[in-house]
């Protein structure tokens, strides 16, 4: 992503090219952790509706004694008790019937030809932010198992090794970082920065252009 007028003159020829994609498939591990992931997410979605209604008893319970202590009509305590449980479940359900996700209309998909450069399984993967600066555009995604993805390519000019790069990413104070071997790209949120073993080789200031 540095491309060839970013390396400082006297380098030597032989230095690994930063831009060279190295993507490996995913091991049996990660595949075992994404399917314990999923069986899990779904244990999970379904493990909040019995707390639910158990609290909504409870909570009917007490509202049914306070009413009768205080002599209200039954008609009119529980009209106002099916009220109060059916705008909660109108305001948590949808219509097919399942938890109303809050988050699933907030959900951006990262872009196609982006993810078409990620490892396997990482085609659902949802943007978490994208970035251009003078010379590049930046953009992270992160993919069902929770892992990050860092894709680099030079503005305005076409997708090839030598002006773009796809890497696993990692989050950290700072922000984001990719590594490829002694190259670095770090994405603080208002600047680009690659390296090559502590050696600077990109700086420029970044813009946020989505979410």
């Amino acid at each position: 992503m540095t491309g060839d007028s970013a390396v400082p003159p006297g380098a030597a020829p032989q230095a690994p090219d930063p831009l060279k994609i190295t993507l490996s498939p995913p091991s049996a591990a990660d595949s075992s952790r994404r399917t314990s992931d999923t069986a899990a997410e779904k244990k999970a979605r379904g493990a909040w509706i019995r707390p639910v209604v158990e609290v909504i008893r409870q909570v009917c319970r007490w509202i049914r004694a306070v009413l009768r202590r205080w002599k209200i009509p039954p008609a009119v305590w529980k009209a106002l008790l099916i009220t109060a449980v059916g705008a909660f479940v109108i305001t948590r359900w949808d219509f097919s019937g399942s938890p109303v996700d809050s988050t699933a209309s907030q959900r951006t998909d990262c872009p196609s030809d982006v993810t078409r450069y990620f490892a396997p399984g990482a085609e659902d993967a949802v943007l978490v932010e994208a970035y251009h600066t003078a010379s590049f555009v930046v953009t992270i995604c992160q993919d069902a198992s929770g892992a990050l993805h860092y894709d680099g390519r030079k503005r305005g000019l076409p997708v090839t090794p030598r002006t773009h790069i796809a890497l696993p990413a990692q989050k950290d104070p700072f922000g984001h970082v990719a590594r490829n071997g002694t190259f670095e790209y770090r994405m603080t949120g208002s600047r680009l920065v690659v390296t090559n073993s502590g050696r600077v080789l990109v700086d420029e200031a970044a813009t946020l252009i989505s979410p």
